[in-house]
């Protein structure tokens, strides 16, 4: 099999933020060709730098290949010109105006090339009162109420690691771009895409107003001054060789913890079966279990947890991430060669297809390094690159063995198989408010690479206006956070998206209510859908399921490896039923490797991954400060709709499905790659930073007047420490020796902090912030959750919109949209299904059951249709 996104073209014009969007869709099997300067981008040279090899380029930019074209010269704008008329999609993170201003923007461009999608990446987007502010992670971080959440209580507010924002904002461009690329290939029209980074953050790294969010339907109680005390959330304890966290969340996972205490009397009540008796006693409790775990390794811990059912985890340091046998076995880390001769141990990528890793191939390109390519109209690739570098060989590139052979290259050829499915569906009922399905689909589509149609003049094949998703129908069997967001992404574009469930194993998002009849993360996480009530524990269900298989596009789940196997429902056999269809599967390390079978859940996967460690003050390696997070929930979940995304494209050219996997350790790992690299090049050398960015001074969580309240600043280049000591009005400190450098000032860390520290003290944190963008220095005020609802920026935008349920109190702030797009509208909010809510019209509707077959199968406890009564209804 080829790549998914083999023949597809892009243009890259990032230069830092947005270079992780290119390399997602280089690593499936897209041709990235990026775009410089003849002096080459500043991310070229952005740190860490070890042995003349910026890390973070190396590992942003492999897999494509680049060219130089001087854009303020007419020779290097025809070059664009030229090259937008052989591209289907162009990404750019340019400043807002800016390639306009050069007569090569989204309008002068698109107008030669009409099928093209344009996405522009920003800081706060296109339009609005921040669109020229500068967005640093930092920066982002603070804005986005992720910073007002992370840290101690008590204590100034803690900035997570570093890297998580660029690759969290690159995966949403990638799904932007191909939403926008999918409905091209349906209607010929290509689309101008606005991807805002601050958007892309608040709404999807960890939203406060989004599933599992801390916002809690927005109630102000929740909100109080200073950090949240997450230390109990997810408990960390020492052992004999480390640390290991728990994550309690289940009665029977607490009943194996009792247990194993050896069922201590003061905690015998029924009433600690639930998580706020089990916290409110975490001064009692937790002294119980770091007895018990003293004295026993981690590896002990971890096994014996996992016999009696409690979730445990190792929290592990880079170094040992790096020496992990299962991220070598399962392939999630590969050595390889990251430029220059520099050779390294390096995240491989984030997706497996049938069992082979879609990830590093190619070391990122020299500058300039295809000048003398032409970029033929035909639409084929650009030659291989006569450097050596990257994996060597089948073992090399995924490190276990299992080896990337040359059919999964972005360049070989396949051979097709067919490609359209004839005859009808039966469309959704009327009133639900899905889209018609289409009747048949189209074969290769409009403009891809070996498509034979002319870019220029792209051909209609279907309503403009329709939602680029609709006709597309996704089966699913996601739980909890994870498995909501991946298919809410498919459900707000279009998909008719079958959420499939148990009433006697209802989803934990349907248990986690507070007070209401529903929970809120339930109408966050699954609006826009329908709900079959189904018991897969059956033959009979199997059955039901099945027949629904034979006719859908997309199962999506997430439960331990091997349990699809282990009902009848493998790849292998749905692909027996159904050829063309995709199967997603996650998990929280993935179906090889030693961890395979382990208990995974976001928190464990980020202490096992290096985040936590990461994520603590710099003088106390016990106090981590990760508990009040949900990620990687809701990125990994985005990063698996792109791979859906890509496979449904590439089906078009094959005609066939594939198996899709991915592990929620691995995104952690790919965000975390530029410290694992250095760490393994430098070992001893990366620790967790705190609020201070080593690379750059003054920086940092500054204090602002008022009651806890804060504002980041951070200064990387002589131009922003100009523009600062202009605001600080300090015209002095320019001429001043010790700050006359970059290097300079990280020395003179602390003098610096304490001036920019005096400055902020007394000053409002927003209007400080504000005084200090438009001087060109980048900094953020630090918002709870409450102010980004009416923050001038993200109201500006429309960002949110409201969802309503019939089951719920009030109306809740919710993510509008997940770009703006000028094709394509903004989703519907239809309110989230109960609990087996569309039973009873999907059967016959999609599988023709009369209503004796329904009512017997319902009378058997097979299928499960709305129960109406309040005490049921939430399923």
């Amino acid at each position: 099999m080829t790549l998914p996104l083999h023949g597809v073209r892009v243009l890259d014009l990032t230069d830092g933020l947005g270079e992780s969007c290119g390399r997602y869709l280089a690593d499936l099997g897209a041709e990235v060709v990026r775009i410089e300067q003849p002096g080459g981008s500043y991310s070229r040279s952005a740190e860490p730098v070890v042995d003349g090899v910026s890390i973070p380029f190396a590992l942003r930019n492999a897999n494509k290949l680049a060219i130089t074209a001087d854009l303020t010269t007419e020779a290097g704008r025809e070059r664009l010109r030229e090259l937008a008329g052989t591209a289907d999609i162009l990404i750019e993170s340019q400043p807002p105006g800016r390639l306009t201003g050069l007569g090569v923007g989204p309008a002068e461009i698109r107008s030669g090339a009409p099928g093209l999608v344009w996405v522009s990446i920003s800081g706060f987007g296109q339009d609005g009162p921040y669109r020229h502010w500068q967005a640093t992670e930092p920066v982002l971080y603070a804005m986005s109420g992720v910073l007002s959440r992370s840290g101690a209580p008590g204590a100034e507010p803690l900035l997570p690691p570093a890297g998580l924002i660029e690759e969290t904002v690159g995966v949403h461009a990638a799904w932007a771009a191909l939403l926008a690329y999918h409905r091209r290939l349906d209607t010929g029209a290509g689309d101008t895409v606005d991807l805002s980074a601050f958007e892309a953050i608040v709404h999807g790294f960890d939203p406060g107003f989004g599933t599992q969010g801390s916002a809690a339907a927005g109630r102000s109680e929740d909100f109080p001054r200073g950090r949240p005390d997450a230390a109990n959330f997810y408990p960390v304890f020492p052992c004999r060789d480390g640390q290991v966290r728990i994550c309690m969340l289940a009665k029977r996972q607490w009943r194996g913890m009792f247990e194993w205490l050896g069922s201590p009397a003061e905690f015998a009540d029924p009433k600690y079966d639930t998580i706020p008796a089990r916290f409110a006693a975490a001064d009692t409790l937790h002294p119980l279990i770091e007895k018990l775990f003293a004295e026993r390794t981690q590896a002990e811990l971890v096994a014996e947890g996992a016999r009696r059912g409690v979730p445990v985890g190792g929290v592990h340091t880079l170094t040992e991430v790096l020496e992990t046998e299962h991220f070598a076995a399962s392939g999630a880390l590969m050595d390889t060669e990251i430029g220059a001769g520099l050779r390294a141990r390096v995240p491989s990528g984030y997706v497996s297809f049938d069992g082979r890793r879609a990830g590093f191939r190619t070391p990122a390109p020299e500058l300039g390094e295809y000048d003398d390519a032409a970029p033929p109209r035909g639409g084929s690739v650009y030659p291989a690159p006569t450097r050596t570098g990257g994996a060597t060989d089948e073992r090399e590139s995924s490190g276990t063995g299992a080896g990337v052979p040359e059919s999964m290259t972005a360049g070989s050829e396949s051979t097709r198989s067919g490609g359209v499915r004839a005859g009808s569906r039966t469309p959704a009922p009327a009133g639900t408010g899905h889209a018609p399905v289409r009747t048949g689909e189209a074969g290769l589509g409009v403009g891809s690479a070996d498509s034979g149609v002319d870019r220029r003049d792209p051909v209609p094949t279907s309503a403009a206006d329709s939602a680029p998703l609709a006709g597309l129908r996704v089966l699913d069997l996601g739980v909890i956070v994870f498995g909501a967001e991946l298919s809410r992404q498919f459900a707000d574009y279009g998909a008719d998206v079958i959420k499939i469930e148990n009433a006697n194993f209802p989803d934990g998002l349907r248990q986690s209510r507070r007070g209401s009849a529903l929970a809120a993360s339930v109408a966050w996480g699954h609006r826009n859908k329908r709900s079959l009530g189904l018991d897969l524990r059956s033959a009979d269900g199997i059955a039901v399921f099945r027949r629904l298989a034979a006719d859908a596009d997309v199962v999506l789940a997430n439960f331990k490896p091997g349990t699809l196997a282990s009902m009848g429902l493998s790849y292998d056999v749905l692909a027996e039923l159904n050829p063309r269809l995709v199967v997603s599967e996650s998990s929280a390390f993935g179906s090889t490797g030693p961890w395979r079978a382990r208990l995974g859940y976001g928190p464990l996967v980020r202490a096992s991954c290096g985040v936590s460690a990461l994520w603590r003050y710099p003088d106390d390696a016990e106090l981590l400060c990760d508990g009040q997070t949900v990620y990687p929930d809701h990125i990994a979940a985005q990063v698996t709709a792109v791979a859906v995304l890509a496979t449904l494209i590439g089906r078009r050219r094959t005609g066939r499905g594939t198996h899709i996997e991915v592990a929620q350790a691995d995104t952690a790992l790919v965000h975390l790659g530029a410290q694992l690299v250095t760490e393994a090049l430098r070992p001893g050398t990366v620790t967790a930073p705190g609020n201070g960015d080593p690379y750059a001074a003054p920086s940092g969580v500054y204090a602002c007047a008022g009651d806890d309240e804060w504002c980041v600043v951070t200064v990387h280049d002589d131009h922003q420490w100009a523009a600062l000591c202009g605001v600080l009005d300090r015209p002095d400190l320019r001429s001043d020796t010790r700050f006359a450098s970059a290097a300079h000032r990280i020395a003179n860390r602390p003098e610096l902090d304490r001036i920019v520290a005096a400055w902020l003290h007394d000053r409002d944190p927003q209007e400080a912030a504000a005084e200090l963008q438009a001087a060109g220095v980048p900094a953020g005020a630090m918002l709870r959750l409450p102010q980004l609802l009416i923050d001038p920026q993200l109201t500006a935008r429309g960002s949110y919109t409201q969802i309503e349920h019939d089951h719920l109190p009030m109306s809740m702030p919710a993510a509008a949209r997940a770009a703006v797009f000028t094709g394509i509208t903004d989703p519907p909010a239809r309110q989230a299904p109960l609990a087996g809510e569309h039973t009873r019209e999907i059967c016959a509707e999609l599988l023709e059951m009369g209503e004796a077959e329904i009512d017997a199968l319902v009378d058997s406890g097979v299928l499960q249709p709305l129960v109406t009564t309040p005490a049921d209804a939430v399923g």
